[in-house]
């Protein structure tokens, strides 16, 4: 598998917790987002939304970010005030853009900007999400993101993990931080009961990057293929995965945008190497024998 790192477009934002995960074997994700924040006062405030009809399952039980139409705008209920709005791009492409009601300072500004780019599951498996956080108040916010998907079929055996994170960071002025709440930024977890507890995966990626640079930052990290955790229970398989991305990031417009990946897949057996060698070793003698019979002509 080709492993991919892609960097997304993201703007600053407030304490952001985003959450698609499934429960115990469901073949459909669930999405939440919950930001917390403050006014222009500095009083505390809090933000929670469910995403799940922004989320497609295919046939295949393989997830994406659901294509909208044009300005199709998406409630977490009938009268919330708050809504995503669908923007497409001139390439097909789009976005889902949250849009609040509560603004700060004399332009208006929302106190949480947040655009969502992807979310893409596949079940041979592998996870990644593209998001867009902009930080409009004058205090560092934390963001958590986490997206969870059905393995499938179920992986057991030995196996071999990998994930990497990049953003694209922009600081308007002053410092920027972008900074785990703790130990790194992006946790790859594994399950074998559907999604109700979970191993850490062994490769956990991303650490601190501080810039006084006005502009434009790229950042990316990345961990070495490695060998998976075993099921305590050898007759179990793994059967759901999660991504889980936390990060802080400082205050007066700095932008994250961020972009991560995972994959868990099955290492081959003995045999399957036995066989591959057999028949490796049998197309070199057909080629050898068909040299030489080129030469004697």
């Amino acid at each position: 598998m080709n492993h991919r790192n892609q960097l997304l477009r993201l703007a600053p934002a407030a304490l952001l917790v985003l959450s698609c995960v499934g429960q115990a074997h469901a073949s459909t994700p669930l999405a939440y987002l919950t930001i917390d924040g403050a006014d222009a006062n500095g009083n505390a405030m809090e933000w929670r939304e469910n995403m799940s009809g922004l989320i497609s399952v295919d046939a295949s039980g393989n997830i994406a970010l659901r294509q909208g139409s044009t300005n199709e705008i998406y409630r977490n209920t009938a009268t919330d005030q708050d809504f995503w709005q669908w923007t497409a791009n001139a390439n097909g492409s789009g976005s889902w853009n949250w849009h609040t009601f509560q603004t700060a300072g004399a332009a208006g500004d929302p106190l949480a900007v947040v655009s969502l780019d992807k979310i893409i599951g596949h079940g041979d498996p592998d996870l990644s999400y593209g998001f867009y956080a902009k930080n409009n108040t004058n205090s560092t916010q934390t963001y958590t993101l986490t997206i969870g998907e059905s393995i499938t079929p179920p992986t057991y055996g030995p196996t071999t993990v990998y994930a990497d994170i990049g953003a694209s960071l922009t600081n308007p002025s002053g410092n920027l931080t972008f900074a785990p709440v703790s130990g790194h930024i992006q946790q790859f977890m594994l399950s074998s009961d559907g999604g109700l507890s979970f191993v850490n995966a062994g490769v956990d990626v991303g650490g601190t990057f501080t810039t006084s640079t006005t502009g434009t930052s790229s950042y990316l990290a990345q961990s070495q293929p490695l060998s998976g955790p075993t099921p305590t229970n050898p007759a179990t398989e793994w059967n759901f995965m999660q991504l889980v991305t936390r990060f802080t990031l400082s205050p007066n417009n700095d932008i994250a945008s961020v972009s991560g990946f995972a994959s868990i897949n099955p290492v081959p057996e003995p045999s399957s190497y036995l066989m591959m060698f057999a028949g490796l070793c049998l197309l070199g003698g057909m080629t050898a024998r068909n040299s030489g019979s080129g030469r004697n002509r």
